[in-house]
């Protein structure tokens, strides 16, 4: 089986402080089921190479914004990004449009079976819209 898991956050580089359960859960994943393709999609940031694989799992990071240094809407999280800076809510129509149109590519690359969202705003929507136009299951 292929899943993809969409995330707003993964640590984007050796001893990043980003919060690591969206890998440990990815790594979970693929030490119960190790003959599935595991791949997690993820904000990019100006620090984080935008493909890579880590311990047999598949890292794809959409860029929102551009020039990409502007991107400030991920991390560390996006709604105390918001608040600390309203204007970031700019970026928001292109952080959804630009990580739903990468998980359709990688659907339709991958032959994706699953897709796995962690949180019910943005990710649920994007997997509900990913799901529909591709038919592939999807979970939240």
């Amino acid at each position: 089986m292929n899943i993809l898991f969409l995330s707003s956050s993964l640590p984007r580089y050796e001893n990043d402080s980003q919060i690591l359960f969206v890998w440990e859960q990815a790594l979970a994943w693929k030490k119960a089921r190790p003959n599935d393709m595991v791949h997690i999609i993820a904000p990019h940031d100006h620090k984080a190479k935008k493909e890579e694989i880590c311990s047999n799992i598949h890292i794809h990071r959409f860029s929102y914004f551009w020039p990409h240094q502007w991107q400030r809407l991920a991390y560390p999280a996006i709604l105390p990004n918001v608040k600390r800076n309203p204007l970031l809510i700019l970026q928001l129509p292109f952080y959804f449009l630009s990580e739903l149109f990468l998980s359709i590519k990688l659907i339709k690359r991958h032959k994706i079976d699953m897709l796995f969202a962690h949180w019910i705003m943005p990710q649920g929507i994007i997997a509900y819209l990913a799901s529909k136009w591709t038919k592939t299951n999807y979970g939240l």
